[in-house]
């Protein structure tokens, strides 16, 4: 899962689109510079995007404590996990997951 309905993982998925990487231990901050050195104009057409789509802009911080909030929503009986070597849960890799 990665939002609590359609409408919330499209929102995520545009405003994170490295959200998979957010789980390896990356910051919303090393994460954003890549992409916006990559692609200096992911700001406006992402923007453009969700405004197409009729849907209200979030800021990556709220983005990513709504994907860690479906996360564990579904804990304990299914926890997400990341396709990295190890599959740890999300609740393992985020530094201000729950306590």
């Amino acid at each position: 899962m990665i939002g609590a309905d359609l409408i919330e993982a499209i929102t995520l998925i545009a405003v994170l689109p490295f959200w998979r990487d957010l789980a390896k231990g990356f910051t919303i901050s090393e994460l954003g510079s890549d992409l916006r050195a990559d692609h200096p104009d992911f700001d406006t057409e992402r923007d453009r995007l969700l405004h197409a789509l009729g849907l209200a802009p979030i800021s990556e911080e709220e983005a990513t404590a709504r994907l860690l909030a479906v996360a564990v929503r579904t804990a304990p009986g299914y926890v997400p996990r990341v396709p990295d070597d190890d599959y740890l849960p999300y609740e393992l890799l985020f530094p201000s997951g729950p306590a």
